[in-house]
């Protein structure tokens, strides 16, 4: 058996986000102070920011939102049907640009640049920073990382069924999820711990049944978890 294969009896290389995480709240979303932390926090090199006050947003604060958004940004959540989704997409901007700006006096609109051929976005006018978004119904995360390649996932809890864990999970997942007294928890903390590599590496999702197995640490990852009552939280750094 093969250190891949035998993974899921432990998982030395995951550890809690702990300090590194700075949580916004509705009040705060839009108040550049409330980011200052982050110039403390990225002197290890990475922070997540994350929203999950999605409740507090009406629509003037949506409004607003849009006001203070960049026309490429604009342009990418206007474009959306439900307006959940134009939300999350507009708070994720806002988290990255008040984050730049907050702790690395970057100020002004943010510029993303999306390679054609599906690559991982990056930062147009600082290639440097690995920056990466996240969203599900209950939160909104933002990973950034001034040393390495980032990647983040969160997934709602209510996003378990039984029936994905054949397509995501190999046998010894399949045996940690269904033996666990809490299965839905564990199971979404797997696959957020798994489409967080495949995004810090910059490759996609693909097929979901060929995510990666994350002891496959060859390139230097690590991983980070966080878990809230409707959430789970995963971050991978490379480098």
């Amino acid at each position: 058996m093969t250190e891949r294969d035998h993974w899921a009896d432990s998982l030395p290389d995951t550890r809690p986000i702990g300090g590194n995480l700075l949580k916004v709240d509705g009040e705060s979303l839009f108040e550049n102070g409330a980011y200052s932390p982050l110039a403390d926090i990225l002197k290890n090199g990475w922070a997540v920011l994350l929203f999950d006050d999605m409740d507090s947003i009406g629509n003037e604060g949506l409004e607003r939102l849009l006001k203070e958004t960049s026309p490429q940004r604009k342009a990418k959540a206007t474009g959306y049907f439900f307006r959940s989704d134009t939300l999350q997409s507009l708070i994720a901007y806002h988290l990255l640009k008040n984050a730049l700006q907050a702790a690395l006096g970057i100020s002004g609109d943010v510029e993303i640049s999306v390679p054609q051929n599906g690559g991982k976005p990056t930062l147009k006018d600082y290639p440097g920073i690995s920056f990466n978004f996240s969203h599900c119904r209950n939160a909104v995360a933002c990973a950034i990382d001034t040393v390495g390649e980032i990647g983040t996932d969160v997934e709602s809890l209510s996003n378990y069924s039984e029936d994905l864990i054949p397509t995501v999970l190999n046998g010894n997942e399949k045996r940690k999820v269904l033996n666990s007294t809490e299965p839905g928890r564990e199971f979404i903390r797997l696959w957020t711990l798994k489409e967080s590599l495949t995004k810090a590496r910059g490759e996609g999702l693909g097929e979901i049944g060929a995510l990666p197995l994350l002891l496959d640490t060859s390139d230097g990852a690590s991983f980070f978890t966080f878990d809230a009552p409707k959430y789970s939280l995963s971050v991978c750094r490379i480098g």
